[in-house]
């Protein structure tokens, strides 16, 4: 019995030479395209700073706010965590030795009271002291890792776009903190304020002693 068996010729047609370099050809151009866009994107982030932060709508701390009333007075408080921190003002405040404190005082009394920022810590931070800590830097990202950071180096080049990107960058932060931030302050009858002091970072619970002065 004999058998005849078909074979699509097509199916078993070897590429020539000339198809298998272009096909080589055509891949060494889309892996050329990857790594060129890749550099892109390197040299984009690497040269191009922005300052992104979330609003104070967007936050829950004041859900847990601590409240004290003393007659007319009243002071409420509450302590970011380091993650709320890093999303509210965009830095990483916690690793600079920073915690932020919200702080509401409400004067219902009749007369007109001081606040000091010194009887919360001392050795408070100013919020453009604690934006200044949190700045970003042109040329740390090419040392900050040691050897490791020599990759970077042969982006150098784009230092000044990062310089001039950065500079943009920090000066939003410099605003955002003073506008978030609140200083020694006089509260006249039926006033109040509301805003962060930034202190030294302690761990576990944290006490904020407010004091006011009565000067009239």
């Amino acid at each position: 019995m004999r058998k005849h068996i078909a074979i699509d010729a097509r199916s078993t047609r070897v590429p020539t030479r000339s198809k298998l370099c272009a096909r080589q050809i055509s891949t060494a151009m889309q892996r050329g395209r990857l790594a060129l866009l890749g550099l892109i994107l390197v040299m984009f982030q690497v040269g191009c700073v922005s300052y992104h932060h979330a609003s104070i709508a967007e936050m829950s701390f004041r859900q847990r706010l601590t409240v004290e009333t003393d007659g007319e007075i009243r002071v409420a408080a509450a302590v970011l965590a380091a993650d709320e921190a890093r999303k509210l003002f965009g830095a990483d405040l916690q690793s600079h030795g920073v915690q932020a404190v919200w702080l509401e005082i409400q004067n219902g009394s009749h007369s007109t009271l001081a606040f000091f920022m010194r009887s919360i810590d001392p050795h408070y931070f100013s919020p453009r002291e604690a934006a200044h800590l949190t700045h970003v830097s042109v040329i740390k990202p090419f040392y900050e890792h040691g050897i490791f950071s020599l990759p970077m180096w042969p982006l150098l080049p784009f230092v000044p776009l990062r310089a001039v990107t950065a500079a943009k960058a920090n000066q939003e932060m410099n605003e955002y903190f003073d506008d978030s931030g609140i200083g020694n302050e006089l509260l006249s009858p039926g006033e109040g304020i509301e805003g962060f002091v930034f202190t030294r970072a302690d761990a576990g619970i944290k006490k904020i002693p407010v004091r006011l002065v009565q000067t009239s």
